[in-house]
């Protein structure tokens, strides 16, 4: 059970900010309002071109705030930062633009404890922000982590598991851990997953933990509209799996079926490789035949019949190399709702 009152800071909360202003404020008041689970407080602000260091200063005093000289441009450079200061058994991330939940550092301090957990997760939402600030009610959405004891399968099947600020972690278990910095988006999707190949002691939670606001000035709001984001996000996307395949093979826990389902994520990204990186889509290719020899895209893999039909008759290397010089076509892809060509990114 956790101690009504904590003699000291049994969690750690690392905010990274930039610009972050009444968000961030917002955000750190959620973190202080935790009743008898008072963490402490870290916030690693990115060289800020506005005052919001002097407003964290002033409104919370009990904030260890570190400030950068230069700008990273990156919110995980900031939590690696924080995580090398930090001092608590416990670590948990958050985004300026988050909001804990009023008592879930107490649920996840209880879990972790209890279970000896290395990662506790627990359920999160979603919700668009009316002109005052504050989420509205009807657009906040929910999601459910996947069960633990299938968390590998449903990360190879492309489910949602928690973003930054659904887990938290033991911080002996992540301490030698770092955010790949590199990553322009999904870098909380790529730590997760890292982290998940390593330990079997995780805990899922029925509680919302937290819930992120959503604004058009983010980087993920902003993503439909920018295709270069959705170039980036391919890429990304196909370095965090041919990881993944790397990780389960030097483990020796690459079963069939996980050599399947790599094989079809990794084939998602080739069309797009294809238009803007045929070496890396070769590198691509020759994952894939590892992973699965004669591998061939079924209907519910490869809309297009003509690619179908052409990867059976061609192979696939040939194929995609012809349709990467085949601008003409009336090819686009689907994303977030909007449509974008791949060869106008």
């Amino acid at each position: 059970m956790v101690p009504e009152h904590s003699p000291s800071p049994l969690i750690s909360v690392i905010i990274p900010t930039y610009n972050g202003g009444d968000w961030l404020l917002e955000a750190i008041a959620s973190a202080l309002e935790q009743g008898p689970v008072p963490p402490e407080l870290i916030v690693v602000d990115d060289a800020s071109s506005d005052d919001t260091p002097e407003r964290v200063a002033a409104a919370f005093p009990q904030v260890r705030l570190l400030r950068q000289s230069i700008n990273s441009g990156s919110g995980a450079h900031g939590r690696n930062i924080g995580l090398q200061a930090a001092r608590c058994r416990y670590v948990k991330f958050l985004d300026h633009d988050d909001l804990l939940e009023p008592g879930a550092l107490a649920l996840e301090l209880q879990a972790a404890e209890q279970h000896r957990a290395d990662m506790v997760m627990a359920r999160w939402g979603d919700g668009r922000v009316g002109g005052d600030g504050r989420l509205i009610e009807a657009s906040r959405r929910i999601f459910i982590p996947p069960d633990p004891h299938r968390l590998i399968e449903a990360i190879l099947l492309g489910e949602k598991v928690p973003y930054t600020a659904g887990v938290l972690y033991r911080r002996s278990f992540i301490a030698e851990q770092r955010w790949d910095d590199r990553l322009t988006i999904n870098d909380d999707f790529d730590w997760f997953c890292r982290n998940v190949l390593r330990t079997d002691r995780i805990v899922r939670l029925e509680h919302v933990s937290y819930y992120w606001r959503l604004h058009s000035s983010s980087i993920q709001g902003s993503q439909k509209l920018n295709p270069q984001a959705f170039v980036e996000s391919v890429y990304i996307h196909n370095h965090i799996y041919r990881g993944i395949a790397t990780t389960l093979t030097e483990q020796q826990r690459l079963t069939p079926s996980y050599r399947s389902l790599l094989a079809r994520q990794l084939y998602r990204d080739l069309r797009v490789l294809a238009r803007f990186n045929f070496a890396r889509c070769r590198q691509t290719l020759r994952c894939i035949s590892t992973l699965q020899p004669g591998f061939h895209p079924d209907a519910g893999l490869e809309p297009s019949r003509w690619l179908r039909l052409a990867s059976g008759w061609l192979g696939l290397k040939l194929t995609l190399r012809l349709y990467r010089w085949l601008l003409f076509l009336p090819d686009q892809v689907r994303f977030r709702g909007g449509s974008i060509r791949f060869f106008e990114a």
